[in-house]
């Protein structure tokens, strides 16, 4: 398991145990603020959870928000089973879908269907934020 799976690994498991996120338990009704969420923080910059686990429909579905720190990424393009969707909010950067690169600023979304290449990096001159959401659905 590299650094940053175990990083984002400890990080659930912190938040867990605080209450603030249940792995296992199905994702509630509800608003949670981002003031709410300790951040895990890693050398590219903040990582928060707000929503983790079930749903009704979905057999996993995670949301959550990346402070970008300025030249960084969050790990190299990559694949995964769940979709994907990215919101940039602030900030300037590239984000890059089965090889083809596009410049993203505030407003810019990113949609991934499952086991397609993705990744972001901040090219800025200050922080990047962006929200995702994730989810893979019930059999």
């Amino acid at each position: 398991m590299n650094n940053l799976r175990k990083s984002f690994l400890l990080a659930g498991v912190v938040l867990a145990a605080a209450g603030v996120m249940t792995m296992s338990a199905q994702v509630k009704d509800g608003v949670v603020g981002e003031t709410s969420i300790r951040p895990a923080m890693h050398p590219f910059g903040d990582h928060r959870i707000f929503m983790q686990g079930p749903t009704e429909m979905m057999k996993s579905f995670e949301s959550g928000n990346v402070y970008l720190k300025r030249g960084e990424t969050p790990h190299p393009p990559h694949r995964h089973i769940d979709e994907e969707i990215m919101l940039i909010t602030q900030g300037t950067g590239e984000i890059v879908v089965e090889g083809e690169v596009t410049k993203v600023n505030p407003g810019s979304m990113m949609y991934t269907g499952s086991n397609k290449e993705h990744g972001i990096v901040n090219t800025g001159d200050t922080e990047l934020v962006f929200y995702y959401f994730k989810w893979i659905k019930k059999d």
